[in-house]
């Protein structure tokens, strides 16, 4: 049917040059396909719509992850570190339970104990060691090794941050982080408590910073202890 109205438009940009009773013909058919197309189009959008409405209602009691990047746009507000733009859409627990992966040296741990006890400190989360269950925040602890080569200009020293599960038809949105935060062990550099407590931070919710007093800041400035715009990024995050 597409072909034959497009056929005859075609045709119809030429009725100054055929018999005027092939010109009539030729409109008359027109005329139908147009009344023809009008009708499918009343009588099957409505359906489109229904059935697009219809999948969208049964996709409402899934559960979905969401991770979190560090590319995602920082967001937050003026007086506190930005959060991830993930994060601010959701209500998270305070409480998280931890543990350590198999291959994280020992070293590494005391790392990121230093970390935690810092995070602690600031009475607006609570980190309790233990490895928890799905339905329960939780931060995993671990190491990777990445050579960045000789060439690098800048190196990696650690990775971290949330992953989000929730359920999309609950109108609480609560949602539950199964985080996770990595230092580099190619780097000595990265044993250290300022990578630590920023993979943490990633992990906890906190974006980068362009405060340089910040942990957040997404170069190693040597900081080792979190600002009162990272504690009030914090409060910004689980206090709402």
């Amino acid at each position: 049917m597409l072909l034959f109205v497009l056929s005859g438009i075609f045709l119809a940009e030429y009725t100054d040059v055929l018999p005027t009773t092939l010109q009539a013909q030729i409109v008359t058919n027109l005329s139908k396909s147009k009344n023809y197309l009008e009708s499918a189009f009343d009588e099957y959008v409505p359906k489109i719509k229904s059935l697009t409405n219809s999948t969208n209602t049964a996709t409402e009691d899934t559960t979905k992850q969401e991770t979190a990047t560090s590319q995602d746009k920082q967001t937050g507000s003026a007086n506190g570190t930005p959060a991830f733009s993930m994060v601010n859409k959701f209500v998270l627990g305070n409480v998280y339970y931890y543990h350590f992966t198999k291959k994280t040296p020992k070293a590494a741990r005391q790392a990121f104990n230093d970390a935690i006890y810092a995070y602690n400190q600031t009475g607006v989360v609570k980190l309790i060691a233990g490895k928890g269950n799905s339905s329960v925040n939780t931060v995993a602890f671990s190491v990777y090794y990445k050579d960045e080569g000789q060439r690098a200009q800048t190196l990696e020293l650690g990775t971290g941050g949330p992953e989000l599960t929730y359920k999309t038809n609950d109108p609480s949105k609560a949602a539950i982080n199964h985080a996770s935060a990595k230092i580099n062990m190619t780097y000595p550099e990265s044993v250290s408590d300022s990578v630590t407590m920023h993979e943490l931070g990633h992990a906890l919710g906190l974006n980068h910073s362009t405060e340089t007093s910040s942990i957040m800041y997404p170069t190693n400035q040597g900081v080792k202890s979190l600002s009162e715009d990272d504690v009030a990024g914090l409060k910004n995050i689980y206090n709402k």
